[in-house]
């Protein structure tokens, strides 16, 4: 909270190394692809069509919004991209920090979509009927 203070007070502009960008996203692939330990390679050929079918249509969706609310939100079309772009809020803050945009929306827009995620699971759960014991 007080890093992000002291940016957004202005009163730095500092930002991490580069070689421990590069560590973070080194740790942060190993934890990802440690995850698919014990994959059937039967299974592979289905998972991966599924998934490039679930990224272009993520994409093109958060594309066509980049592109109406770059201008009005006085960012350029990739944070915006990225803002909206499914994916980790580690893994789109450290994709930003590559591109050199803006971390801070980045970050800001993911964490947003956590909490409401959260809050309307949340309101969804207080909304069904309760089981008695």
């Amino acid at each position: 909270m007080l890093s992000a203070l002291a940016h957004v007070t202005g009163l730095t502009a500092a930002t991490p190394p580069g070689w421990l960008i590069l560590v973070t996203q080194w740790v942060v692939g190993t934890a990802l692809g440690s995850r698919f330990a014990g994959f059937q390679h039967s299974r592979l050929w289905l998972a991966l069509w599924l998934a490039a079918l679930n990224v272009t249509l993520a994409l093109l969706l958060a594309g066509l919004i980049a592109l109406a609310l770059a201008a009005p939100v006085g960012e350029p079309v990739p944070a915006v991209i990225l803002a909206f772009a499914p994916g980790g809020i580690t893994e789109m803050s450290l994709v930003a920090l590559s591109l050199q945009l803006s971390a801070v929306y980045v970050t800001m827009h993911h964490l947003l979509r956590i909490v409401l995620a959260v809050i309307v699971a949340r309101l969804g759960l207080a909304l069904l009927p309760r089981e008695d014991p």
